[in-house]
């Protein structure tokens, strides 16, 4: 057995270098590396054999180290840029070799107590780069999907784990390490984050990892080695490589949350990826990933300040040195994106100060406003609202409410509705939850508050319901009323919902007491979720009274951006705009702390 180990070991050497010649001089050896990948597939359930019986064996072996090493630079040799050859995509299409890599990532090391550590020969982490090569190829991201699921409890638990933990122990490998590892250790997370983002897709995949706070690990070894820094000479290249981490975990992860981003988005920010942010565009030295974190990471985490719970993320973590260095670095009259950042912090915590405040009708019975309309105070409330079980679009605080709306409204709309979410539900982001809902509905009232000609502008919009209008009032973005309504508030069959009638008819009988008030709120990458609501006022109250204005009743619903294109608006995919801010005013960090500090313990 001892002899034919050292036979298997010296065979994979060999095959090793050769495939590293071929990935360092890839131009002029192609005719070569094909012919030898012939023979390897013709082989390859004998390579991968070799390789399992070294990884069984290398956890008694005292050069471990090295054997795991070499069987995962063998294999990521091998497969390396496999959309380039059909014979590396039909290596990468087989399960034995998911099932390969899946084992090499769930061995311990002793010694570190933890998973292993391999540097490559360019100093990378061998085996992370072996795990991006493979799933870097959409054949490659499927078959380990499938491998995965088809897995019993202990393998897949055993797998996830090998995944979740390794963001952490790159941060402990880091910490008291040459910059040279610090700087490996920057590159595996930035192909770690990157390589995972596509399986991440599947729902019950990311349930998996979602369990385990995967999003709060990785945003808090990004802060970690933002926090520690690196000494010259790798500075550019570290930042370089954090910068895009941080932007690949919120855009390819975050704003990809099926069920929508806001739970991810708040656990990211409370471990520190806003603080992170903040770090690298203060060192970084490319123009193009300093725009790319204005306006890829700031400018989107605006529109989620919209939600209580992101604005609470924020308290945990707050630096006023690295702040007040970032306004002073970039002002607020050359970066409308810091200006934008500053504004929704202050913005959202005077929205969601104070219990009073709470008070927000998320009932869909439209007859509810006749008893009493403080029905939901609060998160811990939320529970007691209950979702229609067939559409999930409508909600109700008890069973006397949901009878009433079923014989006076939503009995004829329940199935129309249903459709509309199993489309959306099959395709894209979930319904939002009761808390988001509610959240959006108190950042419309605050939004009242804040516009001292919103009825007017409310009554035009109501007047142009069917009819081309240039402004729809809350909404942000603008956008011409008649197409906002073809595209989002008519049904499937193209008939005006019976929900949005009843909402107009109200506010065309009460003209001098309600408004109709729209808002637009991000929902991940290409959904936003567009809330119709009615408004009553109380002329007798001044205008900054947020107890001037109640909320009625409300209907929500998801639907693409909406953007200029020239002279016309269409609906489409195009990054949704920052909030628009309320005052021009430019915010000091010294404003934003009574702001995070009330936020942090709200």
């Amino acid at each position: 057995m001892k002899d034919a180990v050292q036979k298997v070991f010296t065979g994979l050497v060999l095959l090793s270098r050769i495939f590293r010649c071929f990935k360092l001089r890839k131009s002029d050896m192609r005719a070569l590396e094909n012919k030898c990948l012939t023979h390897i597939v013709e082989w390859w359930a004998d390579v991968l054999g070799w390789i399992v019986t070294l990884v069984t064996s290398a956890a008694q072996a005292s050069n471990g180290h090295q054997i795991l090493g070499l069987c995962s630079e063998t294999l990521e040799c091998i497969i390396h840029n496999a959309e380039e050859s059909p014979s590396k995509r039909e290596l990468v299409s087989l399960p034995a070799t998911a099932n390969a890599i899946c084992l090499l990532l769930c061995q311990l090391s002793k010694r570190f107590k933890g998973h292993f550590y391999i540097l490559g020969p360019s100093y990378e982490c061998i085996i992370v780069e072996l795990l991006f090569s493979f799933l870097s190829t959409g054949t490659g991201c499927q078959t380990f999907t499938l491998v995965l699921k088809s897995y019993n409890q202990k393998m897949r638990q055993r797998v996830i784990v090998s995944l979740t933990d390794r963001p952490g122990q790159f941060v402990s490998i880091s910490a008291h390490t040459h910059p040279q590892i610090t700087l490996s250790v920057a590159k595996s997370l930035l192909h770690f984050i990157q390589g995972l983002a596509p399986i991440l897709q599947d729902p019950d995949i990311l349930h998996y990892f979602l369990r385990r706070n995967f999003v709060g690990t990785c945003a808090h070894s990004l802060n970690s080695l933002a926090k520690g820094g690196i000494g010259e000479p790798h500075v550019d290249r570290f930042w370089d490589f954090l910068s895009a981490a941080t932007i690949s975990l919120f855009q390819d992860i975050i704003l990809e949350q099926p069920k929508g981003p806001h739970r991810a988005f708040a656990e990211a920010v409370q471990c520190g990826l806003l603080r992170c942010t903040e770090h690298c565009l203060l060192n970084v030295k490319s123009a193009e990933l300093r725009e790319s974190l204005l306006c890829r990471v700031i400018a989107e985490a605006c529109n989620y300040f919209t939600v209580h719970s992101g604005l609470r993320a924020i308290g945990h973590c707050y630096s006023k040195e690295v702040t007040s260095e970032l306004f002073a670095r970039y002002p607020n009259d050359q970066y409308p994106m810091i200006k934008s950042y500053s504004r929704s912090i202050v913005e959202s915590g005077d929205a969601f100060k104070g219990d009073t405040d709470r008070f927000v009708n998320v009932c869909s019975n439209l007859n509810h406003s006749k008893g009493h309309l403080k029905v939901n105070i609060g998160e811990r409330s939320d529970r007691s609202i209950k979702l229609c079980s067939l559409c999930r679009m409508v909600q109700y605080c008890s069973t006397r409410c949901q009878k009433e709306d079923w014989h006076s409204l939503h009995s004829k709309e329940c199935r129309t509705l249903a459709r509309l979410y199993q489309k959306y539900h099959s395709t894209g982001p979930s319904w939002p939850s009761v808390t988001v809902r509610r959240d959006h509905l108190r950042y419309l009232r605050y939004s009242m508050k804040q516009f001292g000609t919103a009825f007017s502008v409310s009554r035009i919009l109501l007047q142009n319901f069917t009819h081309y209008a240039k402004t729809s009032g809350m909404s942000s973005p603008t956008y011409p009323v008649s197409l906002h309504r073809e595209e989002i508030w008519k049904h499937i069959n193209g008939v005006w919902g019976p929900r949005v009638e009843a909402c107009v008819e109200y506010v065309q009988k009460h003209p001098r007491v309600s408004v109709l008030v729209e808002g637009a709120f991000a929902y991940g990458k290409n959904q936003v979720l567009y809330v119709l609501a009615v408004v009553m006022f109380d002329k007798s109250r001044p205008p900054a009274d947020t107890d001037r204005y109640t909320i009625l009743n409300s209907v929500t619903r998801l639907g693409p951006p909406c953007y200029q294109a020239g002279n016309r608006w269409e609906f489409g995919k195009a990054q949704f705009d920052t909030i628009q801010s309320f005052s021009d005013n430019p915010v000091n960090p010294s404003d934003l702390l009574p702001t995070i500090r009330e936020a942090s313990v709200g």
